[in-house]
């Protein structure tokens, strides 16, 4: 899991981004406080705001439509992005997918996988514009109280 940290208020560092992996234990409430405030996504995943199973799942990796041992091998699979509403539209998606493509290449990876609701518009409008395309469909997933469809999406990576 990566941290994005964007400063806009501190004009020393405004518009530096800090990527870095997350700690469960160390970043469990900074974690919970985005959660708290980007609790659309939770309620547009699940139908229910996010709780400390929502927190578990996001540090455990408990997805639906993760193989973790196949996507190493297909490519780099990356899930989920969230990002508090006041921090949408700003870049830091795409700064995110940038960082993370640099980590894939250098790791020889053939390409980004990802994963979105069919539900998530935005999220899906986000990866089509980065050059993503649906390589996958599912089939209706239950997720807490909603159902949902997961369309698994590829970006090549060219060599190094």
């Amino acid at each position: 899991m990566l941290r994005v940290a964007y400063n806009r208020l501190n004009p020393v560092v405004r518009n530096t981004l800090l990527i870095r992996a997350l700690d469960p234990a160390k970043d469990h409430a900074i974690t919970a406080g985005l959660f708290a405030r980007a609790r659309d996504y939770a309620l547009l995943e699940t139908g229910l705001p996010p709780d400390a199973a929502t927190l578990s799942d996001f540090f455990n990796g408990d997805h639906p439509d993760t193989d973790h041992t196949r996507s190493q091998r297909l490519g780099l699979f990356h899930g989920p992005t969230l990002a508090a509403p006041e921090y949408r539209n700003q870049g830091l998606g795409r700064a995110m997918l940038d960082h993370l493509a640099a980590g894939a290449r250098a790791r020889h990876c053939p390409r980004l996988l990802i994963s979105v609701l069919d539900a998530n518009a935005g999220g899906k409008r986000f990866w089509l514009r980065q050059g993503f395309v649906v390589i996958l469909t599912s089939e209706p997933i239950p997720r807490g109280r909603k159902t949902h469809i997961h369309h698994r999406m590829a970006r090549p990576l060219p060599p190094l």
